[in-house]
């Protein structure tokens, strides 16, 4: 079995493989499926997949991403790629993570397992971030689980996020290029649900609740600056 499943910027796709396991794709993502009579392998091309994964300990079911690979026999957990490190966020049940070793890091399917060698188990409640010379597990809060996974229900969730970050990752989720341009709010913090994709409710947003103004540029940019107090009279 081999296939391409692909979302566009915006979209959420949910997909049932032949096993029965469950793939929500975030975002603008791409995962290949290689199902062998040895293995369920998933290649995490570009973006963030879900995995809800059916038992079966005589098939393991690993996710290629980056330089890292993920093995669960079933277990649901949340995988993301991003520049130079690749993002695990274990749900449900324990995950074994690995790391691809140098010749093996490829796009054209998945690995030989003896080109692999373990980096650590990730427990249902843990994070863990592979980067290429190091891999950092911590245990987090539910709420911070809950967050992650809003993407699910077509909504982002900010909970004293900066900005900055909650404006990188809005953008994520739309074509639409947004400019801080003012320093003096980029640590403003932001809290709320907002509606992924959804350009014009979360300017409305910024603007009645967080002091900010959004102006619209040249080439559909907008520009995010400090509201001005009104001069008293």
């Amino acid at each position: 079995e081999h296939q391409t499943l692909a979302s566009i910027v915006g979209e959420k796709k949910t997909v049932e493989l032949s096993d029965g396991s469950i793939v929500q794709l975030n975002t603008n993502t791409k995962v290949e499926v290689v199902y062998t009579p040895e293995e369920r392998g998933i290649r995490l091309i570009r973006g963030e997949a879900h995995f809800d994964v059916a038992k079966n300990p005589r098939r393991p079911f690993r996710v290629y991403a980056g330089q890292g690979v993920i093995e669960a026999v079933g277990t649901a957990f949340l995988v993301q790629l991003k520049d130079e490190e690749t993002e695990v966020t274990v749900t449900e049940g324990q995950v074994k993570l690995g790391r691809l070793k140098p010749e093996a890091q490829q796009e054209d399917g998945p690995a030989e397992t003896e080109n692999e060698e373990t980096v650590a188990m990730v427990k249902a409640g843990r994070n863990a971030v592979l980067g290429e010379d190091q891999v950092v597990v911590e245990e987090i809060p539910e709420t911070e689980i809950e967050k992650r996974l809003s993407w699910q229900r077509g909504v982002l969730l900010f909970d004293g996020d900066t900005l900055e970050s909650a404006v990188r990752e809005f953008e994520r989720y739309t074509k639409s290029d947004i400019v801080i341009a003012d320093e003096n709010i980029r640590n403003t913090r932001i809290v709320g649900y907002f509606s992924a994709g959804d350009t014009d409710r979360f300017l409305q947003a910024l603007e009645s609740s967080f002091d900010v103004v959004a102006e619209h540029g040249q080439g559909g940019a907008i520009y995010l600056r400090r509201k001005e107090e009104p001069i008293a009279q």
